[in-house]
């Protein structure tokens, strides 16, 4: 069967009609074989290169500019291996390799933030926070245009992990120059705000981070970071441009008031006044490159969205009632809250550094105080941290940054208070003042800002008209002798600040004001006291208060003998004892046995000469010592 087949198959295949196939001869002499050859030589040039005496390479025998040269090379091993080549010769050869190759290094890094690789976006990102902490600020300035422009291009760019990554630029930025991030403030700021929101012709709305990995609520914190730290920077720059330029004191006299006293000033005296420096001024132009910035706009579309974005993870319960409960909320909802109490702080600080601070503040209170009630402390406040043991120990292997910050439940509800007394009327303060009152229980152990926001909140319930002034100024003179070292200093300039304020001059008569006065001279006879401390007394002395001078008049003795062996802590001892000394000039009460001990002590050159001569000048002053 097997052959037939085949002998069918085969016949069938000699039946076809074949076509004639052409033969070509080849011509006479190429039905040979050539064999000549022609070489050429393949330069392969990294490997020919000749490197000068002396010149910086890395490990692989590559210089700075070939590392450089890499970093455009579409591999992205190639662009991996050049990073980490740079960053072997800036730890090893920074000085010389920074001198010679910045502008090249910050060009060519700067261009791989928006690398379409992650690997190469994280790379570039800390090898340019490497190449900023070895550099001034000065040496940067220049370039600074440059980082911004691809900053920006990074924070719009259409992929969201890109987008994600240039934060980590900004945050480079801002740690090592703050100056021109704050110059730089109306070109960064609008752009985060696009980053958490859609605008159009109505109010912005929030938007969702739905192609990232990142949940909306953490997108979210993650950019308020850099918004708030982006306004710290600003307000830091605020605070050292009127340090530098402020070369008059204003001081206003009230012809009733018998404690007042004029602090004569040069008349040709120039202030140099920065109208751009005015937060809340119809156009803030922070940088000439872009168009006009306007601060009180920003602000107008940040604060709701804070509010809108805090809601959104914690809604009020309708028909609950709370009695002395607090909130509970999560460690995404802690931080939440914490950049937007930051914010709204920073915001606040901006008003009072404005030459038009009582306008600017009475704007924000008018404006948002009753949606910072609603959204914040109407049947939330105050707010407790619960963190699951599973999300600790999550945080702990992750090592994320966040376990190491736990937002303070006590730091983030005492701001929440001071905001509330700023932002509205005291009719609102209940539930602050009843947390700041238990609060009192606890203030010894309290950090520095936990300490600096509750005198202030103490202050400006005291300085209000309120029926809890007395109670909170009985506290705060009760903390300017607390064993918390900074929380009694700040109770003290707040006791000081109240005596001193013309404006509250009804708190003077008050028995805690007349007590703390009253104890001053005593300070004065300790082994030590705080220049600080002793320029406040000297103040408070020459403003005639009764209570300080009946102090004054039985231990000013005490006070002079105690010079001997007094330290004054940040000043030379020479000039606090001649500052102690000119107390003696406010004394009322000179009995003849105090004026002999004197005269005594002045022929014993007990006080050595220059405060001896102080002493003798205030006796002939007095007609109590012959010239």
């Amino acid at each position: 069967m097997a052959k037939t087949s085949y002998r069918s198959l085969k016949k069938q295949e000699k039946s076809k009609v074949k076509l004639k196939e052409t033969k070509t001869l080849l011509p006479k002499g190429q039905n040979v074989t050539d064999t000549n050859f022609r070489v050429k030589k393949i330069v392969i040039r990294d490997q020919v290169h000749q490197h000068k005496d002396g010149e910086i390479l890395n490990k692989k025998n590559l210089s700075c500019q070939e590392l450089i040269s890499r970093l455009s090379h579409y591999n992205v091993g190639l662009k991996i291996d050049a990073l980490f080549g740079l960053k072997e010769l800036l730890t090893q050869h920074s000085k010389s390799v920074i001198e010679s190759n910045l502008a090249n290094l910050i060009e060519s890094i700067t261009k791989l933030t928006l690398d379409e690789s992650s690997f190469v976006r994280k790379d570039a990102n800390k090898l340019l926070e490497t190449i900023l902490s070895q550099v001034s600020s000065s040496q940067i300035e220049p370039l600074f245009p440059l980082l911004s422009s691809y900053l920006v291009c990074g924070l719009t760019h259409i992929e969201t992990s890109i987008r994600e990554d240039s934060l980590f630029l900004l945050d480079a930025l801002l740690k090592h120059n703050p100056q021109q991030c704050a110059n730089a403030a109306s070109k960064l700021l609008p752009v985060c705000l696009d980053l958490l929101s859609t605008g159009g012709t109505g109010p912005r709305t929030l938007s969702l981070n739905l192609d990232s990995k990142l949940t909306s609520g953490k997108w979210r914190v993650n950019v308020l970071t850099r918004i708030a730290a982006l306004l710290q920077s600003f307000l830091n720059c605020t605070k050292d441009f009127e340090i530098k330029h402020s070369t008059m004191k204003i001081v206003r006299y009230n012809e009733n008031n018998p404690q007042n006293y004029l602090c004569l000033t040069d008349t040709n005296l120039n202030y140099n006044y920065n109208e751009n420096r005015i937060l809340f001024k119809p156009s803030v132009q922070l940088s000439d490159s872009i168009e006009e910035f306007n601060m009180k706009d920003f602000v107008e579309s940040l604060i709701p969205l804070l509010f809108e974005a805090f809601i959104e993870l914690v809604p009020v319960e309708k028909n609950t009632t709370r009695s002395n409960t607090t909130t509970n909320i999560s460690l995404e909802v802690a931080m939440l809250l914490k950049n937007i109490t930051n914010i709204i702080h920073i915001l606040l600080d901006l008003c009072g550094s404005s030459p038009r601070w009582h306008e600017d503040k009475e704007w924000m209170k008018i404006k948002f105080g009753k949606s910072f009630l609603n959204a914040l402390i109407d049947g939330r406040y105050p707010y407790t941290l619960v963190v699951s043991k599973e999300e600790l120990k999550k945080k702990k292997k992750s090592n994320n940054s966040e376990f190491n910050e736990l937002p303070s439940d006590h730091a983030q509800n005492i701001l929440l208070a001071k905001l509330l007394i700023t932002l509205t009327d005291s009719k609102y303060w209940q539930p602050a003042i009843v947390y700041l009152k238990g609060c009192l229980r606890m203030s010894e152990t309290f950090t520095v800002e936990e300490c600096s926001h509750l005198i202030s909140c103490f202050y400006e319930i005291c300085s209000s008209c309120s029926d809890d002034s007395q109670d909170f100024l009985a506290a705060l003179q009760g903390l300017s002798n607390s064993k918390n070292n900074h929380l009694s200093s700040l109770a003290f300039k707040a006791m000081y600040n109240i005596a001193v304020d013309d404006n509250l001059s009804h708190l003077h008569n008050d028995v805690n004001v007349i007590s703390w006065l009253d104890s001053l001279p005593v300070k004065l006879t300790k082994p030590s006291i705080s220049s600080k401390v002793l320029d406040m007394i000297y103040d408070i002395a020459r403003r005639n208060f009764s209570a300080f001078s009946t102090s004054l008049d039985g231990l000013i003795e005490v006070i002079l003998d105690n010079l001997a062996i007094l330290k004054i802590d940040g000043s030379s001892d020479e000039n606090g004892n001649l500052k102690v000394a000119q107390l003696l000039y406010w004394v009322k009460d000179w009995d003849a046995e105090m004026v002999e001990g004197l005269k005594s002590g002045l022929d014993g050159n007990f006080w050595g000469s220059s405060v001896s001569n102080q002493i003798r000048d205030i006796l002939i002053l007095k007609n109590l010592l012959s010239g």
